[in-house]
């Protein structure tokens, strides 16, 4: 395996995608609240539902096991912004054009669909928690979002931002609306 396959694997962006259709979560028009959590940098070779030997990620583990779990996922791109991109649009890095390039960055273009507008159009109550500047709303990451927050340094927020998703919930309890909640957690980085 040459140094940049190496790189790419044991240090780059690594996305969990942890999309929950349990029965319970279905709401009247019988669409699934979908919930996507990414976190940034954590290792799949050191959490238990990737065969990991050591209990190191119980309540992830516990979450692929009602979820779907990928476990061929390769990031498009060796940090943050680019490989959201990626993530929000299914395209290439090539293709979205999110980048940094000498003293600018390029985020994703708001004429680009994403999850988000796809499923906001499909009658989604569409919800964005993300801890990183380079995925905040001034780089077109909260395109298709009713409600997105962002904090510029998401060092230890993980339980602020889970608390704030829960919140909503119970605020808007009442809403039958099928539900997509994006969060994106920076604390292992």
């Amino acid at each position: 395996m040459d140094l940049f396959s190496r790189f790419l694997k044991m240090k780059t962006v690594f996305l969990l995608f942890a999309i929950i259709f349990a029965g319970c979560s279905l709401t009247k028009s019988n669409k699934p609240n979908v919930i996507l959590i990414i976190i940034d940098t954590l290792r799949a070779d050191h959490m238990g539902c990737y065969g990991y030997h050591r209990d190191t990620s119980p309540t992830l583990d516990s979450l692929a096991e009602s979820g779907v779990i990928f476990s061929l996922c390769q990031a498009q791109a060796p940090w943050t912004l680019p490989a959201h991109a990626t993530i929000w649009s299914g395209l290439s890095v090539v293709s979205h054009q999110a980048r940094r390039s000498c003293s600018a960055t390029y985020g994703i273009d708001r004429n680009i669909p994403t999850f988000a507008t796809m499923l906001k159009a499909e009658d989604y109550v569409t919800l964005g928690f993300v801890n990183i500047f380079l995925i905040n709303g001034d780089f077109g990451f909260d395109e298709g979002f009713d409600h997105y927050s962002w904090f510029s340094v998401g060092d230890g927020r993980a339980g602020e931002s889970v608390s704030e998703i829960l919140q909503w919930f119970d605020a808007n309890s009442g809403n039958p609306s099928p539900k997509l909640v994006a969060l994106h957690l920076y604390d292992v980085h």
